[in-house]
């Protein structure tokens, strides 16, 4: 009888042991898995955030590579949309480069006016924002004589007068291109 209770001891002490294993090897796994989680996180947050996109460009900026300091300004722009800075100094670089082609040319003025258009995307009472779009397209339209720009002048007139207040005492400027 002495034997066998013997006999189940180690039994029980082997089982907790094999026990013990598995417990700290789920242990390490969730430990590793967090650490990698955790690195993951801060590269995305860190070396991959709109910060690290702007702090690149201003050092090409500064060194007067316009062209690549215009892409990472970009970038920034498209990760953080709601700062206005970021899309400030995307404007002011594409004003900086001097295209080679005509084509190219025809690119960078879109990219102007897309960025004239987010400002006023995200700043809808601001008149000045809203006018600044509808004039450009104006001009566009008045020196092109095109048809899509007309268009764009209607659409973006529509859009503003919709975001400005009606009790907005200018307005009016609005309406004047409708």
């Amino acid at each position: 009888m002495a034997i066998k209770n013997r006999n189940r001891r180690r039994q029980r002490k082997r089982k907790s042991a094999r026990a013990n294993k598995k417990l700290l090897t789920i242990i390490g796994l969730v430990a590793a898995l967090s650490f990698v989680g955790a690195g993951a996180a801060w590269y995305v947050l860190e070396y991959r955030g709109a910060l690290r996109n702007i702090n690149i460009g201003d050092g090409l900026f500064a060194e007067g590579n316009f062209r690549d300091a215009e892409k990472q300004y970009g970038r920034a722009m498209h990760k953080d949309p709601a700062n206005l800075d970021y899309v400030g100094k995307w404007r002011d670089t594409l004003l900086l480069i001097t295209p080679t082609t005509p084509t190219e040319a025809d690119a960078f003025y879109r990219h102007y006016l897309t960025s004239l258009q987010h400002v006023a995307r995200y700043n809808p009472l601001d008149i000045d924002a809203q006018l600044r779009v509808v004039e450009e397209l104006y001009r566009s339209a008045y020196v092109t004589s095109a048809d899509g720009y007309w268009n764009q002048v209607l659409f973006s007139t529509q859009s503003s007068l919709e975001r400005i207040l009606p009790s907005d005492p200018r307005r009016h400027e609005l309406l004047l291109y409708s």
